[in-house]
């Protein structure tokens, strides 16, 4: 007997309905595999952030390496997601790494002596700094906007962009803070940049 439009029968594959098969079936997971695969993709976290080479994490997982670099692109996906939304456990991460490479290039440096290593400690030492927020701290000064933004870098200044009402603002701090100095046994700064002792 034919069938006819919209007309479906038991056995066979609706033509009315498009399914997009899956590469893999669906699988249901139980509690123990869910249990290993977040213990598996935690311990791939660890090895991936200390820099140790795929092939490397799949001999020590006894697992195939197509299975470590599927991880890997899911913890990316995930961190790429967290970076987005808290970025505060993107740093930490960023910083955990800093820390693994800073250790591991101290260690070779104190076993061989070898310079290139003291290197990679500074680098290191330079990229904490910076993910700290430590390496040239910059203040943002009253009249900043996010269209004019003005700063104070290690002790530099715009004077020219600068704003009249910013200008005389920091005119009269000054003149605040020249009054708290002590009358004697500190410098006093008098006038036009004269500076007595």
């Amino acid at each position: 007997m034919p069938e006819r439009a919209g007309q479906h029968r038991p056995g066979r594959s609706n033509p009315n309905v498009h399914i997009r098969k899956l590469r893999c079936p669906i699988v249901k997971m139980g509690e123990k595999r869910i249990a290993a695969l977040a213990e598996r993709r935690r311990l791939v976290a660890g090895l991936y952030i200390a820099r140790t080479p795929i092939n490397e994490i799949a001999t020590a997982m006894d697992v195939a390496t197509k299975t470590i670099v599927r991880d890997i692109e899911w913890l990316e996906a995930l961190w790429h997601k967290e970076l987005v939304t808290d970025p505060v456990a993107q740093r930490a991460r960023d910083l955990a790494a800093t820390n693994n490479l800073e250790r591991s290039a101290a260690r070779r440096f104190m076993e061989s002596g070898d310079p290139v290593w003291w290197d990679k400690v500074m680098k290191a030492l330079e990229r904490r700094a910076k993910l700290l927020g430590l390496d040239k701290p910059q203040v943002g000064l009253p009249g900043s906007s996010p269209d004019h933004p003005l700063y104070v870098a290690q002790g530099e200044i715009d004077w020219d962009s600068l704003p009249d009402a910013v200008m005389d603002k920091m005119v009269a701090l000054n003149a605040e803070i020249l009054a708290l100095q002590p009358a004697s046994g500190g410098l006093i700064v008098e006038g036009e940049g004269t500076v007595v002792e």
